[in-house]
């Protein structure tokens, strides 16, 4: 009866063991895919805004210079005494 006991309580004190072991082994895994999916989309949102802003740094210079040039031309047209002379002749031939 004694040994029965025995038998009994190593096997469920080898069962314990047996379950801790796998709850702590699935709980690492899961906390390392964790950790390697956060730091995957870290990573890619860190490229993406990289790419972002020198995307936006590289843009940035020829949208100044465009709109610079529009800025100059709309200066030429509308504010040169020549083209101006040229508009109002335009306008009263067109009346």
């Amino acid at each position: 009866m004694v040994v029965v006991v025995a038998v009994v309580v190593v096997a469920a004190a080898a069962v314990v063991v047996v379950v801790v072991v796998v709850v702590i082994v699935v709980v690492v895994v899961v906390v390392v895919v964790a950790a390697a999916a956060a730091a995957v989309v870290v990573v890619v949102v860190i490229v993406v805004v990289v790419v972002v802003l020198l995307f936006l740094l590289l843009l940035l210079p020829l949208l100044l210079l465009l709109f610079n040039m529009a800025i100059i031309i709309i200066i030429i047209f509308f504010l040169m005494p020549g083209n101006n002379s040229l508009l109002v002749a335009t306008i009263s031939q067109g009346s």
